[in-house]
């Protein structure tokens, strides 16, 4: 919510600098739906308008807390969103695999709500999200 709230108070000359990298995010999942007057899809649409869209948002099917914001992007769903929203959720895999690895007797751990800073799908956002502020300075 403070994300929120924050992006919606900034002025354009500081939004055009922004740009969200969030992970395990209660938006979508929570808080639009326990404080639809703040965070409803209109809002959460305001907030990707105000930045861009230069927003990516990583989620995990094993979160009990954060979700996917506008869309799931499951393979089994039909694609709903369109446009720029259908653009800044990411689902990540999880456990990321469903065996050891060779040089281990212990499956890979579920990681749920654990902050992903490690993995390389965190790794690329920034560098996805970093060109495209670069993009916008010219």
């Amino acid at each position: 919510m403070l994300l929120a709230a924050t992006v919606l108070q900034l002025p354009t000359r500081i939004t055009e600098r922004v740009a969200l990298l969030t992970y395990g995010s209660p938006l979508g999942r929570l808080y639009s739906r326990l404080f639809p007057a703040y965070a409803d899809e209109p809002a959460l649409r305001e907030i990707g308008e105000r930045i861009g869209w230069r927003w990516i948002n990583l989620w995990r099917d094993t979160d009990p807390i954060g979700g996917w914001i506008f869309a799931s992007h499951r393979p089994w769903e039909a694609k709903t969103v369109t446009g720029p929203a259908g653009t800044v959720d990411r689902r990540l895999t999880d456990p990321q695999d469903v065996v050891p690895a060779p040089s281990d007797s212990v499956p890979p751990p579920i990681l749920g709500h654990w902050p992903c800073e490690s993995q390389e799908a965190f790794s690329d956002a920034v560098r996805d999200l970093t060109a495209r502020l670069r993009a916008t300075r010219g």
